[in-house]
């Protein structure tokens, strides 16, 4: 179990947990320690975060064998996998965790169901006792339909980290076509993820037809899925409408989740498990448009920024709060006062059916609908093509954060991606220090990086993790 903390007030846990933590090996496990996959059942005394622990002083349990513990990084209480193993099969009664059911998420506040794992809790008395039941998540949404789809956006220009390419490679090349670090490149890290939920069928790329080489090379292996090569760039809302203006040609009730082909994540295991849910929130709630958040750990300023509201139905067992309100890239007064309020991160990794969408679309940004409805019209015909190179001269540009998710909080709901991870690789730095805290050196020579980040020191001290790109 990987213990990565997404929330301000663990940052200060993170090294310490880096130094103390480990994973026994399938063959030191004993029977109670199958039970590793409750590492995010919530502490029995703050609802806090369990994460798997050693300690030197409990390292063996009688019979010659390492023993892992659980440990809350909130108040510091200790757990024996037993003791959960048990829980779970409802041989031990379990209180509810402390803390608010609803309103606004604050630091250190945790829904009563559990976060990020496979299993929800569901009251059977009134007595405050409870059993646990399995919520299938190994079933994708919409299986065996043909109502889900995957729109990866890879039309970016990447112009912020065009001179450490460009230092790196001595030639120009769009970030997501590069591997920052490992075999892979992220453009191709995205479309795997994608790949993990939907059939290559149903993932549509966008693609800028000035990348066409680039993309259609990275793309071999990887065959099935509909590039689109955008005619130019006109930011994020085209890159959004026009994927679906396809897909609404095929499915016009699908569902849809949209991942930007720019993002590091880590694990992607537990990413892929929140983004299931996202999927059948969206599901069940058709009527709102689910957004994975993450909580900050700095202020940030070229981030969109979610302020939760209050818990809403959802499928059982999974915590879904609605959307109070949602600011873009804000001034450094505003983000300090969202930070203080317990706002997320937006990742734009969200779900959505494809007809709210179409429909906040009209609403948001009624001068670029027309245009897509024009080339929804010629989809398939021998007129596509010059109808989708029409439209784009006329097109303007339009930012969907800014422009569609800032104007409709209330069509909103959002997920909190825990125990991931997660980074916009967007600018040099961030690429350093997610690099630095997985302890993994940077596929380019270090001289590349601008000053402070020369030079690159990284150990196990400051919260190494080993990785597999």
């Amino acid at each position: 179990m990987m213990p990565f903390i997404g929330s301000p007030r663990l940052a200060s846990f993170f090294s310490p947990l880096i130094g103390t933590s480990r994973q026994i090996p399938a063959r030191e496990r004993g029977p109670c320690e199958e039970t590793s996959h409750l590492s995010d059942a919530p502490c029995r005394r703050c609802g806090g975060l369990m994460v798997p622990s050693y300690t030197a002083a409990l390292e063996n349990d009688g019979t010659g064998r390492p023993m892992q513990l659980w440990r809350c990084v909130n108040c510091g209480d200790y757990l024996d996998p037993c003791i959960l193993s048990n829980r779970t099969n409802g041989l031990v009664p379990t209180r509810q965790p402390m803390g608010p059911e609803a309103g606004p998420r604050h630091a250190g506040n945790q829904p009563q169901t559990q976060r990020g794992d496979k299993t929800s809790r569901e009251s059977v008395s009134s007595s405050g006792m409870q059993r646990t039941r399995r919520w299938d998540m190994e079933k994708s949404p919409s299986d065996a339909s043909d109502q889900l789809w995957s729109i990866v956006l890879a039309g970016g220009e990447g112009t912020r980290l065009s001179s450490l390419v460009h230092r790196w490679l001595g030639r120009p090349k769009p970030k997501q076509y590069c591997a920052f670090v490992g075999s892979r490149s992220m453009f191709q890290h995205t479309l795997d993820r994608a790949a993990s939920l939907t059939a290559p069928d149903r993932t549509v790329t966008v693609v800028a037809h000035t990348h066409r080489q680039e993309a259609l090379a990275q793309l071999e292996g990887r065959p099935g899925s509909t590039i689109l090569f955008q005619p130019a760039n006109r930011d994020t809302a085209a890159g959004v409408f026009l994927p679906l203006t396809y897909i609404r040609a095929k499915a016009p009730q699908a569902t849809v989740v949209i991942y930007p082909s720019d993002h590091f994540v880590y694990p992607e295991g537990r990413f892929l498990d929140a983004v299931r849910r996202s999927l059948l929130i969206a599901e069940s709630r058709p009527d709102r448009l689910v957004l994975l958040g993450i909580a900050p750990d700095r202020l940030e300023l070229d981030y969109g920024w979610i302020q939760p509201g209050r818990f809403i139905a959802g499928p059982p067992g999974e915590p879904v709060q609605a959307v109070h309100s949602f600011l873009e890239k804000p001034d450094i007064a505003q983000a300090d006062t969202a930070l203080r309020a317990g706002a997320l991160w937006n990742t734009l990794v969200f779900a959505v059916n494809a007809d709210l969408l179409w429909t906040l679309g009209w609403q948001c940004i009624p001068d670029i609908m027309p245009l897509f409805e024009r080339l929804s019209r010629a989809v398939g015909s021998p007129e596509e093509g010059r109808a989708l190179k029409a439209i784009y001269q006329d097109m303007p540009a339009r930012n969907f954060s800014s422009d569609v998710l800032q104007r409709v909080p209330g069509h909103l709901a959002v997920v909190e991606l825990s125990g991931v991870l997660w980074s916009d690789w967007g600018k040099p730095e961030r690429i350093a220090e997610t690099l630095r805290r997985i302890d993994r050196r940077p596929a380019f020579p270090l001289t590349c990086l601008d000053h402070p980040f020369v030079p690159f020191s990284m150990s196990a001290a400051e919260g190494g993790l080993p990785m597999t790109v």
